[in-house]
Formats: structure tokens, C-alpha cells, sequence
């Protein structure tokens, strides 16, 4: 059973001109991806969204992922940060392909 990954997120948008589609992000540590969630988000104009994202964590296979992922949940344990590296990877319909190309840039990532 692969793990499942759940977030529940605020988004500010600053923007006049909201948005509802769906958008997918990819979650790094030490340079190795282990997680991926996606969902359906309404971005209201100047406003705060709820954005509920679900996904899962990626199965492990090479030593450097598995010792990521411990050092993940054992962080977690302790109390610890861990910095992680969110890059968006997925984002709208043939509707907004504007926004999803846009999105998708490795510009886009935030600590």
C-alpha cells in the first residue's frame, strides 16, 4: 500500500482575476522526490482559498530515498524542520493553458 498525502493549504491571491482549475505539485528533499499531490483549486480574486490537496508519498527504492525519507519523518518526530522544495507540475486545462505553462516553470519553486 503506497501511503497516501494529505494538505490542507491558504493561498493569498493577489491578483483581480480569479481562477478554478486544478494544479499539482511535486515535493523534494535532498534533491529526491517523495511526494505528489494535486487537486482541484477556486482561486478567488484578492482574496485567501482553501486549497485541499491530496496525493501520495513516492515508494523508495535507491539508498539516498529511503534515507530522505527517514530523515523527513524523523524530523517530523522530533520536532525538526525539514526545507523542502515545492515545484509546481501540473496545472489547468487546455482551458488555461496560459496558467499551466506558466505554473509548471521550475521558476515557480519555494522553499
Amino acid at each position: 500500500m503506497v501511503p497516501k498525502l494529505f494538505l490542507q493549504l491558504n493561498f493569498q491571491q493577489p491578483s483581480q482575476v480569479g481562477i478554478q482549475s486544478s494544479i499539482g505539485f511535486d515535493t523534494y528533499y535532498n534533491d529526491v522526490l517523495i511526494g505528489s499531490v494535486a487537486g482541484p483549486v477556486t482561486l478567488s480574486p484578492n482574496a485567501v482559498s482553501p486549497l485541499p490537496l491530496a496525493g501520495r508519498l513516492v515508494p523508495q527504492t535507491t539508498p539516498a530515498g529511503i534515507a530522505a525519507v527517514a530523515e523527513v519523518f524523523n524530523n517530523f518526530l522530533t520536532g525538526k524542520d525539514s526545507n523542502v522544495v515545492v515545484l509546481g507540475a501540473s496545472a489547468g486545462s487546455g482551458d488555461v493553458s496560459y496558467f499551466a505553462f506558466k505554473f509548471a516553470t521550475p521558476s515557480d519553486a519555494f522553499l
